[in-house]
């Protein structure tokens, strides 16, 4: 199936996205994802009826139990591979506002 302009337009206003010459360019790709999606629909999935009962068999609730006593602060935070300071994680900036 190749999409049209107008269909990669309506796509493109779908998700929020600015029309530019990029986007005309991913039309190639849009066609390529489409025809391995019909090539899935032509696989043979006989055998998967065997795998899907399996994983809907419903699994046996676990019995809660009361641990011996809980970690405290200072034990999981010298778990940590970082820098602790003040007893907090030391982390590296994640976004710079410059």
């Amino acid at each position: 199936m190749a999409f049209t302009q107008e269909q990669i337009l309506h796509l493109a206003k779908l998700a929020g996205l600015a029309p530019t010459d990029d986007l005309f360019a991913l039309g190639k790709d849009l066609d390529s994802i489409v025809a391995f999606i019909d090539t899935l629909g032509s696989i043979d999935d006989a055998r998967l009826d065997r795998v899907r009962s399996s994983a809907q068999l419903p699994l046996p609730p676990r019995e809660d139990t009361v641990g011996a006593r809980e970690a405290s602060a200072d034990e999981l935070l010298a778990c940590s591979p970082q820098k602790v300071v003040q007893r907090h994680i030391a982390i590296d900036a994640i976004f710079s506002g410059s």
